[in-house]
Order: structure tokens, then C-alpha cells, then sequence
């Protein structure tokens, strides 16, 4: 009964979603928020940093009802004296919900495709891309999308022509 009362509680709140949505978008900032080659400001790694730090608070909020212990541990080790249940239970905002909502769900599209890509060719996570062709909507997050999969260029859009060996799937379009 706990076990369906948990699974009940993740789907009324959308928390596995979320999760999923959060864990594309750590992936897609780290490169950023690590700034190790120094590829973006200071500004641009401090909004990455601040943005994680949202993304924890609110993801220890929404855990706090379901493991109480290992949050309140966490989140008086990193954020405040008062206990985590005390505090206010996020709300979800309004605010371009739908449009990141379409962003995001490209986004998993692409790095799913990536990944795919990758591994059926043998390739390293971390093997760098020549050129890649995004959906339009992505490019916003362009020159994280680049750090994070290492691709030398990217463009936005669907080909007309492409020279050379490309492997084309349904958004996304890889230069070999």
C-alpha cells in the first residue's frame, strides 16, 4: 500500500516529469556551471549555478513529504536552519510553462538522438561532432547543446543539401 500511495503522489504531481525534464536540463548546464575551457562568461556560468541551485531547492521540496530524512539533512546542510518543512511547497508557475514545456521536450528528443547516434556508431559519450542541425526551437540553448555533446557546429533547421555523409532522423540531422 506505501508503494501505491508513493507512485499515486509522483503521478499527481507530475514529479516523475519533472524529474526527467530536470535531468536533460542538468546535463545540458553542466558544461556551463563547470566552465572548465572557459567557453562562456562568468555571467552566463553564475546564471548556471543559480539555476541548479532552484532546481535542487524545489526538487528537495517536492521529495521532503516522500523522504523527509535525507532532505532535511540536505537542505540544512546547504540552505537553511529551518526545516525543509516549514517551507512553502513549490508552486507551479505560469510563466512561459508552455513554451519551455515544447523547448524541453525537443530537447530530450535531440539528446536521446545523440546518444542513440553515438552508441550505435561505438562512439564515447563525449565524442566530439562535427556538425549537427537542430529543431529551431533549441537555439536558445545552442552553445550549451555544443558544449554538451561536443559538436564543432551547429545549425538550426532541417537541410535542403548536405555534403557529404549525414545521417537524418526525424529533427535532428548529423554530419559524419
Amino acid at each position: 500500500q506505501a508503494e501505491d500511495g508513493i507512485r499515486d503522489l509522483v503521478r499527481s504531481r507530475g514529479l516523475g516529469d519533472v524529474y526527467k525534464r530536470q535531468d536533460h536540463y542538468l546535463e545540458l548546464v553542466k558544461g556551463r556551471a563547470y566552465n572548465k575551457d572557459n567557453k562562456f562568461s562568468k555571467k552566463e556560468q553564475a546564471g548556471a549555478v543559480y539555476t541548479l541551485h532552484y532546481c535542487l531547492k524545489n526538487s528537495l521540496k517536492l521529495l521532503a513529504p516522500i523522504c523527509p530524512f535525507i532532505t532535511e539533512k540536505i537542505w540544512s546542510e546547504i540552505y537553511s536552519d529551518k526545516s525543509i518543512h516549514v517551507q512553502s511547497f513549490p508552486e507551479l508557475s505560469e510563466h512561459g510553462h508552455d513554451d519551455y514545456t515544447h523547448k524541453t521536450e525537443k530537447l530530450v528528443m535531440l539528446n536521446s538522438t545523440i546518444w542513440k547516434y553515438k552508441k550505435e556508431k561505438g562512439l564515447a559519450l563525449n565524442s566530439g561532432l562535427k556538425k549537427v542541425y537542430i529543431p529551431e526551437a533549441l537555439n536558445p540553448m545552442i552553445s550549451d547543446i555544443k558544449a554538451m555533446h561536443n559538436i564543432d557546429s551547429i545549425e538550426s533547421g532541417i537541410p535542403e543539401e548536405v555534403k557529404g555523409s549525414a545521417v537524418r532522423f526525424e529533427n535532428v540531422t548529423i554530419l559524419e
